[in-house]
């Protein structure tokens, strides 16, 4: 069970760290669009040339991207910290008394003494 949960966690990271990427390139794929002579992605309906936007257009595009990037790696923090909990109640010792098996001789000393 926690194997399958481990991998699910992080096929959920890898696709919001995709997204994560998507969201950090809308920018330059925006103006890309618009020197191309597009209207990068809506921004500007009729190309740059005869674009209106008000002056609060950037500053909007600007705060959403950076809320939704924010949002995106706070979400991958709080699923690789379940991710690491998941991996070490895997790891987790029973304590109880040892066996004769776990039990470990002590390493022999390999100094040599010279007189």
């Amino acid at each position: 069970m926690h194997v399958t949960t481990l991998i699910l966690l992080r096929l959920v990271i890898f696709i919001l760290i995709g997204v994560a990427l998507l969201i950090a390139a809308v920018p330059l794929l925006v103006l890309l669009s618009l020197v191309q002579g597009g209207t990068g992605f809506g921004l500007c309906p009729d190309g740059i040339t005869t674009c209106r936007n008000p002056y609060t257009a950037a500053p909007e595009l600007t705060a959403g991207l950076t809320f939704a990037l924010l949002a995106v790696v706070a979400a991958i923090r709080v699923l690789m910290r379940a991710a690491r909990r998941v991996r070490s109640e895997e790891y987790r010792v029973v304590e109880g008394t040892p066996t004769a098996d776990d039990v470990t001789p002590p390493p022999h000393s390999n100094d040599r003494t010279t007189r």
